[in-house]
């Protein structure tokens, strides 16, 4: 959830909740754990001062940073042990999930 946030910039409670499939209650008490480990703050949102938005501090977004280097490092890792059929393999197989998604995007392998 936290890196949804920080890709998106900001969300109301509601549009995370949506996000994670869980209730507004849950969303909540989540939320409330990650703004006490200052990973998120909320703001009030300009257009409407009854919103309130869910925007992921500098600390939240570094700690997001690190974990996806920390994934993409492991994934490149494991891709490059793989010979030419096996990757040729994996490449089909992420075809076929891009093509199964809503947005179709395909990550280069």
């Amino acid at each position: 959830m936290l890196d949804r946030l920080a890709s998106s910039g900001s969300l109301s409670l509601t549009e995370l909740a949506q996000a994670e499939a869980v209730s507004a209650a849950t969303m909540t008490r989540i939320v409330d754990g990650l703004a006490e480990g200052k990973l998120v703050r909320r703001e009030r949102f300009a257009l409407d001062g009854r919103v309130v938005r869910i925007v992921p501090t500098t600390f939240g977004r570094t700690l997001v940073a690190g974990s996806r280097n920390r994934r993409l490092r492991w994934l490149e890792s494991a891709l490059a042990s793989l010979d030419e059929a096996d990757r040729a393999v994996i490449e089909r197989g992420v075809e076929i999930l891009a093509n199964a998604t809503e947005d179709g995007v395909r990550p280069t392998i």
